[in-house]
C-alpha cells in the first residue's frame, strides 16, 4: 500500500517537473474563466506564506475541503490559519486547518474529495471554513 502511494507521488512530481502539469497554466485559466470546466472543480489556495496553489476542492456550506498532496500542508498545521480562496471568480476569506486529530472527518474529507480513492493517496485532509 505504501509503495503505491509513494509510486503515484513520485508520478505526479515526474509529471510536474517534465512540464505535463503546470500550476501556474492552471491558476491563469481558473482566473480568466472562472465558470470554465477547471474552475468549477479546482480552486486557487492562498497560504499563509503567500504562495498561491491550484487544488481541486468540494465545497459543502461554507466549507471547503481539500486533499493535500506535498508538504504545503504543514502551513496548516494546529487550530487553523488565515488563508484566501479563490473560487468560481470569487476571493473568499477563512480558516484553514489539516486534519490530524480526528480519523473520523479526514476520512469524510478525502472520501469527498477523492471519492473511491482516498485509500490509495498520500493526500492529507484539508478543511476550510470561509467567512472566518
Amino acid at each position: 500500500m505504501k509503495r503505491i502511494r509513494t509510486a503515484l507521488a513520485a508520478a505526479f512530481v515526474a509529471m510536474v517537473l517534465a512540464g505535463c502539469v503546470n500550476p501556474a497554466d492552471d491558476m491563469s485559466e481558473i482566473r480568466e474563466n472562472p465558470q470554465g470546466e477547471l474552475a468549477l472543480k479546482t480552486l486557487i489556495l492562498t497560504l499563509p506564506d503567500g504562495e498561491a496553489i491550484p487544488v481541486t476542492f468540494v465545497r459543502e456550506d461554507n466549507f471547503v475541503f481539500v486533499g493535500a498532496d506535498g508538504r504545503w500542508w504543514r502551513q496548516l498545521r494546529g487550530d487553523g490559519v488565515a488563508v484566501k480562496v479563490f473560487i468560481q471568480g470569487e476571493e473568499l476569506s477563512g480558516v484553514g486547518r489539516a486534519v490530524e486529530d480526528d480519523k473520523d472527518r479526514a476520512r469524510y474529507i478525502l472520501e469527498k474529495v477523492r471519492p473511491g480513492f482516498a485509500w490509495l493517496t498520500p493526500s492529507v485532509p484539508i478543511e476550510i471554513k470561509l467567512g472566518e
